[in-house]
């Protein structure tokens, strides 16, 4: 309202029996142009008829630019689809099926979008979610690796030596992650999980860790045996004597059980 005053207090209204105006576009064209109705706009003045003009600007530069802006968005996508049907991703700890029907949601998502364009692009078919890309070979290759953990220097020592940790030593050393690593393997190998197959089917991934781990548990071993694990050891050697036919004499250099005690 105050603006509106200020308007009549810069132009005087028209007669008392003209001035009706019907909306505010009337009163703003008698404050362009006075009582008299220009035929011309002002040079430089903007026009009312806006939705037409952004209507304009969105069917030229602006639509073909969105237009080929979902194209890219397409293809991106379509080609990961590919790719990851084709080879799997071994960065993901779930089946490549589960990835492939993410992507399509995705690629649906853009084919409506291009429809607003009048183009049209196929999507791929929806997989199951256990759906592996080389599925056979992850197979064989987990099967490979296995056994070249299971003859592994380190990992026949860890194994050996798991029992005469004790609890603060298994956390200090991790001994059970390394083991646990390959014994998830097998029982993967055995229940044909294809992603634990996948993850942990090659020999370069732990060959390290189980190397790793072994100097840890020798340090811890040598800074500190365990009296369970000597007492363990004496044991095993007191029931193979039992077992065995008596010896007439001790032989030279030999040790007894009472020197593994001591």
């Amino acid at each position: 309202m105050r603006a509106f005053a200020r308007m009549l207090q810069e132009r005087p209204p028209k007669p008392i029996q003209e001035t009706s105006w019907k909306n505010a576009e009337e009163v703003y064209q008698w404050w362009l142009y006075g009582t008299v109705k220009k035929e011309q706009q002002v040079s430089g003045q903007l026009s009312l008829n806006l939705p037409q003009e952004a209507g304009s600007v969105k069917d030229g530069k602006i639509k073909e630019n969105e237009k080929q802006r979902w194209m890219n968005v397409y293809d991106r996508q379509l080609e990961r689809w590919n790719r990851v049907c084709q080879y799997g991703d071994p960065t993901k700890m779930w089946a490549d099926g589960v990835t492939l029907n993410h992507i399509r949601l995705k690629l649906m998502q853009t084919q409506a979008e291009l429809k607003k364009y009048d183009i049209l692009v196929s999507i791929p078919k929806i997989q199951p979610d256990d759906y592996m890309a080389k599925a056979d070979q992850i197979r064989q290759q987990a099967n490979d690796s296995l056994k070249v953990y299971t003859k592994n220097p380190d990992y026949q020592y860890l194994c050996e030596v798991e029992g005469c940790l004790n609890e603060s030593q298994q956390r200090k050393t991790q001994i059970a992650v390394a083991l646990g690593k390959i014994r998830n393997l097998a029982r993967a190998i055995k229940q044909d999980d294809l992603v634990v197959m996948r993850e942990f089917g090659s020999e370069e991934r732990l060959e390290q860790l189980l190397s790793e781990t072994a100097v840890r548990v020798k340090g811890c071993m040598l800074s500190g045996r365990s009296r369970s694990c000597q007492k363990s050891k004496a044991q095993k050697i007191q029931r193979k004597a039992e077992q065995e036919p008596e010896a007439d004499g001790q032989i030279e250099g030999q040790m007894s059980i009472f020197d593994l005690a001591s």
